[in-house]
């Protein structure tokens, strides 16, 4: 089961950028291509049927529990904006002291494990993140969840 993070309302819909198709849903692609989107170009992949404004909250909420984040629980609330910029400042100050924590192990640390094969044995994974990995899906979060506060908008979980 996955996680998605959505915005409520989507950022195109605060600007009036928003074009909605004939059961009133969003168009992304009308929006991209009239450059009412600025969340086209961001690194994160899309959610399952979803657009380029939501956030894949299981891929970081996988990441902070391989690291001993100690509650990913948010990640499945209602976020308003107010909470969104509190817990991207809490985020970026764990990921400050794990950052010193391993400042000199770094080679070593193991994140969240990828490509699991069930086995007789259990979950076998394929791949574990590494320590740029992992700064990389944390650093990715922190800046999506200001993104979305900057709008205004707040953030429900989809899973």
């Amino acid at each position: 089961m996955g996680l998605d993070n959505i915005p409520h309302p989507h950022p195109c819909e605060k600007t009036g950028a928003a074009v909605k198709d004939k059961d009133g849903k969003i168009d992304c692609l009308k929006v991209i291509e009239n450059g009412g989107c600025t969340f086209n170009t961001s690194k994160h992949p899309t959610g399952i049927l979803g657009s380029f404004c939501w956030f894949r909250g299981g891929a970081l909420a996988r990441e902070l529990d391989a690291i001993g984040y100690p509650d990913t629980g948010f990640l499945y609330e209602t976020l308003t904006p107010k909470a969104l910029k509190a817990k991207a400042d809490e985020l970026e100050s764990f990921l400050e002291r794990f950052k010193q924590a391993h400042e000199t192990d770094n080679e070593t640390v193991t994140g969240a494990g990828w490509n699991g094969i069930l086995t007789t044995q259990g979950i076998q994974y394929q791949h574990h993140s590494n320590y740029d990995e992992i700064i990389e899906t944390i650093n990715h979060g922190i800046e999506w969840f200001r993104r979305i506060a900057e709008y205004d908008c707040e953030v429900k979980a989809w899973y």
